[in-house]
């Protein structure tokens, strides 16, 4: 299904159904015959760990998640950008405001409250500041060292980026501002060698790599999990949509959405996702089992109403009518979506209602299922 069809006003896709629906099981298959029948890439945000396998299976890279281990993802790590005018430079405002909504989620979820006025501008200095350490400015040259040197064992002459800044970095900077102590002692929990830590490294993953696996599997409490999506949303957002550019098509799917969209941090960087991937010719695939969450907030339906493509899968006694209702679908299908077996489903493109089987070739059987 190509739903990257210049006759489409919207590429994404989003798929409804209760476990044992064959959510995954489409995912699987959008995901791996756009990989071997175009030039695409695919970044999955995988909850449950369900497509390592897969992932291992067509060469792709894993990228484990687990408390206190260093991810290969840094979150203060910072490219050129180019502008809407068509000029380069280093978007520091831009991690700025990046950097200050993780840290409103933290605040919001480890202390139940917000960050005041002068937190917001002492997170803004010592953003500025941390990078200033290193002489990166918004100038575009200012994230190179000014002579080659060694990219791993090799010589080279051409630019080398600077030896970018870590949270700890910006924590032992956020320690000297008087009004923001409580703030800097909370973040001493997520540094290197702590169990929440996992993002104070230097990043090492290859953003061209054809398809990349987030695997949160390891982790099993909600605080942790919820830190973990926010940056990693965020990476995806920020590195994947905006820096690859070897690959016509990308697409980033998320399974078991509603793990996000209960927390209306991550649920706004899923809209935020949903909005600019669009804009930038990404595919956005989204699953979850719990349609009525999406449905009954606001961030929800943005998501939804980003979506030219709904799949509906079997739905539960307690959200079909909702479904029903939010689809426009009429009154009769209510009994099919109450009794559709793994892999049927209604297909909904932009408003053109047709009823689906999805199944696995038998080759892609062989080569996805364990």
């Amino acid at each position: 299904m190509d739903t990257f069809d210049k006759s489409l006003t919207n590429p994404h896709i989003v798929v409804l159904g209760v476990t044992g629906a064959g959510k995954s099981v489409t995912m699987d298959i959008l995901s791996s015959r756009s990989l071997v029948t175009k030039n695409t890439q695919s970044a999955i945000l995988d909850i449950e760990g369900e497509y390592k396998k897969r992932t291992e299976k067509i060469g792709g890279r894993i990228i484990s998640i687990k408390q206190g281990v260093p991810s290969g993802i840094n979150i203060f790590d910072i490219d050129v950008e180019q502008q809407e005018n068509g000029l380069e430079k280093v978007n520091i405002l831009n991690k700025v405001a990046e950097i200050r909504a993780i840290l409103s989620g933290i605040m919001k979820n480890y202390m139940d409250r917000n960050l005041n006025a002068k937190e917001l501008v002492d997170i803004e200095e010592s953003v500025i500041e941390t990078y200033k350490e290193r002489g990166i400015t918004s100038d575009k040259e200012s994230i190179y060292e000014k002579e080659g040197g060694k990219i791993g064992n090799k010589l080279t002459l051409g630019k080398i980026k600077k030896r970018m800044p870590t949270l700890s970095d910006f924590q032992r900077i956020l320690l000297t501002k008087k009004n923001s102590k409580e703030l800097a002692e909370i973040l001493s929990g997520f540094l290197k060698g702590k169990s929440l830590g996992m993002f104070d490294c230097t990043s090492n993953i290859n953003i061209n790599d054809h398809a990349i696996d987030f695997d949160l599997s390891s982790i099993n409490d909600e605080v942790t999990k919820f830190y973990a999506s926010m940056v990693i949303t965020t990476w995806i957002t920020e590195k994947y949509m905006r820096r690859s550019e070897r690959y016509e098509e990308k697409s980033v799917y998320i399974d078991e959405a509603w793990t996000m969209l209960k927390y209306e941090e991550t649920a706004n960087f899923i809209e935020n996702l949903a909005r600019r991937a669009r804009k930038r010719g990404v595919r956005l695939v989204i699953a979850t089992q719990l349609p009525d969450e999406m449905i009954s907030t606001t961030q929800g339906r943005a998501i939804l109403n980003c979506c030219g493509t709904a799949i509906l899968m079997k739905q539960s006694p307690i959200s079909v009518d909702k479904v029903i209702d939010y689809f426009k679908l009429s009154s009769g299908t209510r009994d099919y979506l109450l009794q559709a077996r793994p892999g049927d489903a209604l297909l909904d493109i932009e408003g053109t209602i047709s009823a689906v089987s999805i199944e696995m070739l038998e080759k892609e059987s062989e080569i996805l299922k364990v």
